[in-house]
């Protein structure tokens, strides 16, 4: 991303055009996800690596972020396209802000206490098209209009898998998750009981357990919990 941002100031600014703006707005978004990457989904990790439900299900999550939100822009040569970054700001920040809730609730999850790792279990990403389609739609060919409605289409499956996550963490919990058809807004999930009903966790608007395995159709077959008993 540095480079492309570089390498188009460069060019132009040798061709005569005040870059003042432009560098600007480069910053700001280079930073903003440098920060993002930086702050959640990298630091403070580690301590799970072992606890193969939590990293299995961290993976699987970042993987989407990435194919579905991150990988487009260069993928579709949009990087510089101004227009097009200004019209996937609001998805790209619904995910970020997304994205701080997940990323804690990894490291609470496996805080919470790790039951015996599943033996023998192989999740299948293909077996997930959540996942897989964001994979094979950076070689689609799709047009502006289409690659434009999938930001909002994969940020929807993004929602969805954190309340399965949600509700799969909280099983760690003395009291266990809540009743699975109470909506959960996925920005306000947390395993901290004490602040679900301030920090706005129910919520009309959001997806009961069932809603949100509709809307991440086939991230079950990437809960190592769930292919154990299948299995």
């Amino acid at each position: 991303m540095a480079n492309t941002y570089v390498g188009d100031l460069i060019k132009r600014d040798l061709g005569g055009e005040d870059i003042t703006a432009r560098a600007e707005g480069y910053n700001r978004g280079f930073l903003f996800l440098f920060d993002l990457a930086l702050t959640h989904v990298w630091t403070n990790h580690y301590q799970y690596f072992g606890d193969a439900e939590v990293f299995a299900a961290k993976v699987t999550y970042d993987y989407v972020v990435y194919w579905g939100v991150n990988a487009p822009r260069m993928y579709y040569d949009k990087l510089t396209d101004l227009e097009f970054t200004q019209a996937t700001l609001p998805q790209v920040q619904r995910s970020a802000q997304l994205a701080v809730r997940v990323q804690q609730l990894f490291r609470d999850w496996h805080a919470a206490g790790q039951p015996p790792n599943p033996t023998g279990i192989h999740a299948v990403t293909s077996k997930f098209p959540g996942m897989w389609d964001r994979l094979k739609e950076l070689k689609a060919g799709l047009d502006d209009e289409t690659l434009l409605s999938r930001y909002t289409t994969n940020v929807d499956i993004l929602e969805g898998m954190a309340v399965m996550l949600f509700h799969k963490a909280a099983k760690r919990l003395p009291d266990g998750p809540p009743d699975p058809e109470r909506k959960i807004n996925p920005h306000a999930i947390s395993l901290h009981p004490e602040r679900w009903e301030a920090d706005g966790l129910f919520d009309d608007n959001g997806l009961t357990l069932a809603e949100a395995r509709q809307q991440s159709q086939g991230f079950e077959v990437m809960l190592l919990d769930e292919l154990a008993v299948t299995a």
